[in-house]
């Protein structure tokens, strides 16, 4: 079970270095795309943990997933605020 949880890590850091690397060679791409690939990316790391905790029968794993969680909030919250503070919305926002 432990190399089944490999593949949602592969594909999250596949994720955010696809969102860094548009934002990063693309002059329309804004805050927000990598934003929303960093919190694509998150939710992976979320399935790769909760797919551990299915197979470990033990406390440091359900921490583990609850970190996950945490940190997966907080960046989100954090994301939120930097896009709202560069003046950039979500993908397809239409802005007057």
């Amino acid at each position: 079970m432990q190399g089944v949880a490999a593949v949602p890590i592969a594909i999250a850091v596949l994720v955010i270095v696809v969102g860094v690397v548009r934002v990063l060679s693309s002059a329309r791409a804004g805050p927000s795309e990598l934003a929303a690939a960093v919190a694509l990316g998150l939710e992976f790391l979320l399935a790769a943990g909760l797919i551990r905790l299915a197979a470990i029968d033990d406390f440091a794993a359900l921490g583990m997933v609850a970190l996950v969680i945490v940190v997966r909030k907080v960046v989100g919250v954090g994301i939120r605020s930097a896009v709202r503070a560069l003046g950039s919305g979500p993908p397809g926002e239409i802005r007057p």
